[in-house]
């Protein structure tokens, strides 16, 4: 059922055939179609998370995975850019 799976949102993503895309993971060891899923994904949440006003705006991405590995992307991004600007001014 998890190939089910993994096929169906492989084709959907790419708008194949579900054969097209069973071959395809068959025949790529290195799976860049799920990879590529996987930054998809990510790109879409980020997206998202921009065009976001409020917290109702992300109401959707509640308990998403991505939606917190965006978050905690910027929110590292933002604690670098604060440590970088302290040590700047520090010089």
């Amino acid at each position: 059922m998890v190939r089910l799976w993994i096929i169906a949102n492989v084709a959907e993503t790419f708008h194949v055939l579900p054969s097209v895309a069973a071959r395809d993971l068959d025949d790529d060891p290195e799976r860049l179609s799920l990879l590529c899923i996987s930054l998809l994904r990510y790109a879409e949440a980020h997206g998202a998370e921009e065009r976001s006003k409020s917290k109702e705006d992300l109401a959707p991405w509640k308990g998403s995975k991505i939606m917190e590995l965006v978050l905690e992307n910027k929110f590292a991004l933002h604690k670098a850019r604060l440590a970088a600007r302290r040590a700047e001014e520090n010089s």
